[in-house]
């Protein structure tokens, strides 16, 4: 699940570099305010949502203790960030969950859901990368289109 990914990058901030640096406290704090945080939302979504809401809540959750122990790592350490490459990573898993999401309404089939959902999701990012213009796709495409002509040509 996305909180399960959501959590190893907060996970990894936490024993890597907060932990070793003596800042337990702060790991405390952002746990207990992400702890305060999902049961208010639980309150709100659970009810008209169910499971699904539930499930939105510990994503919320999880982003709140990834955002605390980001901001106490990039105290301790530097960060860069290249937006231009994390971009198309948040739109593209923000795509599939809605896909799947769509998905989970329209097909009961809990294989065909999870087959639809790979080639879907497979073919949401290739597509995303290639808008945002990813050098290694773009190079694929242009391979892929050389070998396209060559058959055509032999033909």
């Amino acid at each position: 699940s996305v909180a399960m990914l959501v959590a190893v990058f907060s996970s990894f901030f936490v024993n890597a570099v907060m932990i070793p640096n003596q800042e337990e406290n702060k790991v405390l704090r952002s746990t207990i305010f992400s702890a305060i945080i999902n049961i208010g939302t639980n309150l709100i979504f659970i009810p008209v949502l169910g499971g699904t809401g539930a499930a939105i809540t510990t994503l919320i959750a999880e982003m709140v203790v990834l955002i605390c122990t980001f901001v106490v790592v990039r105290k301790l350490c530097t960060i860069k960030i290249n937006i231009k490459q994390v971009m198309p990573c948040v739109i593209g898993v923000s795509i599939m969950i809605l896909e799947y999401m769509f998905l989970t309404k329209l097909i009961k089939n809990d294989s065909l859901q999870l087959l639809l959902a790979v080639i879907i999701s497979g073919g949401t990012y290739v597509l995303i990368l290639v808008l945002f213009g990813d050098v290694e796709v773009t190079k694929m495409y242009a391979v892929f289109c050389n070998k396209i002509k060559n058959m055509k040509t032999r033909l």
